[in-house]
């Protein structure tokens, strides 16, 4: 018979557990509230450790938590959890669409890449070169024939949130190859499955930022190293060499499975070829590959941001708390397993660039996808009963558990309910999109400069971004100085003074500008849109 007492704390741990990450999920009263319940969780916890009674009852917990999970019922709920947090994710991104939330640097500038491909050429109009020469995304291509069906930015939203929750497959997968216990199996692919799509960080931020075409690479990442386990060598290297296609830099992750398979038996030779074919991929995709075709060296490479040892304190933080403390620093633990990852979040650590380890923007999208993939093995050969053994006779390690589980909680991503709050479409918005339709008809093969925001609602060769960098009567200063061919000159330059105004520091000023130059002159006819057209040509 259970200690009624023992069964009174595990359900008041669980209150305290749920009604937490409730809250935070929700978003229900506030971003904050659900650290109340928190708060209360942590001290309880304490407490147990005090009376030392902890390890009995978080053993009880996670025992109800197992059995429940690899349950039929359990499952139900899981897949019912999963179901709601999928949808929740395909819907963000065309409510952002509608809102005026995506923006051309980074959405746009992809979907008009794509929109130029489905036409028959690799072309980049917001950098007017072969789109190939900014960032070398062949393998996105793809999407370009959904754009032959009807030219939309949702085509490549979707696939991009595809990709993350496709990846899940791929988790249940691996851990059935690799954990023997099938049931165990079962249990940690739902456990990962939920980190994954709810509490990791570097993932929740990577599916909510804009685009890049790394962010379909997790489940080719998944399936490649699926296909190395399973000895199927010849698909193992097509799905590699697709990966080189998603950015310039994806030979991180030959380099990264080379070291581990090195690591793991160093008498193979594919070890040595992942990694020297990695080594050789990067060096000619980013300088030799990229400057040919950008048909310039200029800033083709950025290594101008390498300072390894700027912002240290930051980047501890990075590594430390928003890559491993989730995961309980197990690809650390088992370096072996999580050197894979190395490679990858080496790039993010060796930069000045302060977004690449923030992991608030895409650029953890490879490094996410390895370590787990590092967790899922190391869970293979992770003694349980030893672990039990250690924390059951020491307060220490039970402590540093709770204050593991303290900054788990407040290191916590925002939800998707708490995003989706924020891009909910207003009657306006509509406006302003019948309104772009009916200039885009009426500017046909014009070159137009279009506010930020705006370039994901159009779909045109004949297209730029427009950054004026100071007066907006002197031009567009987007990449200034930067480009191998500059821009060529707009004949009409679109804005919408009630969407953000990203990249034009006072709206307010810069129409005051635009309506006191001669040499722009507004157009009548429309309410939300301000429409000039050059002096130069006032043939429409």
């Amino acid at each position: 018979m259970l200690n009624p007492e023992n069964i009174l704390h595990v359900k008041v741990f669980y209150s305290l557990l749920f009604s937490s990450l409730f809250l935070w999920w929700s978003g229900l009263l506030g971003a904050d509230l659900y650290k109340a319940p928190s708060l209360l969780l942590i001290i309880f916890l304490f407490y147990l450790v005090q009376k030392n009674i902890f390890h009995q009852i978080i053993t009880l917990a996670i025992q109800k938590w197992y059995r429940r999970s690899i349950s039929s019922k359990g499952i139900k709920i899981y897949s019912i959890l999963f179901f709601v947090q999928c949808l929740l994710w395909m819907v963000y991104p065309v409510l952002k669409y509608y809102s005026f939330n995506l923006f051309t640097l980074d959405a746009g500038y992809h979907s008009n890449i794509l929109y130029n491909i489905s036409n028959g050429e690799f072309y980049s109009s917001i950098f007017n070169m072969n789109s190939l020469g900014e960032h070398f995304t062949l393998s996105m291509s793809f999407i370009s024939l959904f754009y032959k069906i009807i030219p939309s930015i949702n085509w490549m939203m979707g696939f991009k949130v595809l990709a993350y929750l496709s990846s899940v497959v791929f988790i249940w997968l691996l851990c059935r190859e690799y954990i023997e216990d099938q049931q165990k199996a079962v249990f940690f692919s739902l456990v990962l499955s939920l980190g994954w799509l709810f509490f990791y960080r570097p993932i929740v931020n990577s599916v909510r930022y804009e685009f890049q075409a790394s962010c379909l690479a997790p489940p080719f990442i998944f399936y490649a190293f699926y296909c190395l386990k399973k000895n199927k060598i010849f698909v193992f290297f097509i799905v590699m060499v697709i990966l080189l296609g998603f950015k310039e830099h994806l030979g991180v992750v030959w380099i990264g499975f080379g070291i581990w398979a090195v690591l793991q038996n160093p008498q193979k030779k594919i070890g040595y070829i992942l990694v020297v074919g990695g080594i050789i991929a990067i060096y000619l995709l980013i300088f030799e590959i990229k400057p040919f075709l950008r048909e310039s060296s200029i800033r083709y490479n950025d290594t101008n941001l390498i300072n390894p040892f700027n912002d240290f304190g930051l980047k501890a933080r990075y590594f430390f708390g928003y890559l491993l403390l989730p995961i309980l620093f197990i690809p650390l633990l088992y370096w072996k397993n999580g050197i894979m990852a190395g490679p990858a979040i080496g790039i993010n650590l060796i930069t000045s660039y302060k977004p690449m380890y923030s992991s608030h923007y895409h650029y953890d999208d490879v490094a996410s996808t390895l370590l787990f993939i590092a967790v899922i093995i190391s869970l293979s050969v992770l003694d349980f009963q030893k672990i039990t053994s250690h924390f059951k006779s020491s307060k220490l390690l039970q402590s540093l558990l709770v204050i593991w589980l303290m900054f788990f909680l407040i290191l916590l991503p925002y939800s998707p309910l708490r995003f989706i709050k924020k891009v909910i479409p207003q009657p306006f918005h509509q406006e302003i999109i019948q309104e772009i339709n009916r200039f885009e008809q009426s500017s046909s093969g014009k070159q137009i400069a279009v506010q930020d925001v705006l370039g994901s609602h159009f779909y045109r060769k004949e297209m730029q971004a427009f950054y004026p960098g100071g007066d907006c009567a002197t031009g567009n200063k987007f990449y200034s100085g930067s480009l191998p061919h500059g821009l060529p000159e707009y004949e009409f330059l679109v804005l919408a003074p009630k969407v953000h105004h990203w990249g034009i520091s006072d709206m307010k000023q810069c129409l005051k500008e635009l309506d006191q130059d001669p040499n722009h002159i507004r157009q009548n006819g429309y309410q939300y849109l301000a429409v000039y057209q050059k002096k130069s040509d006032l043939s429409l």
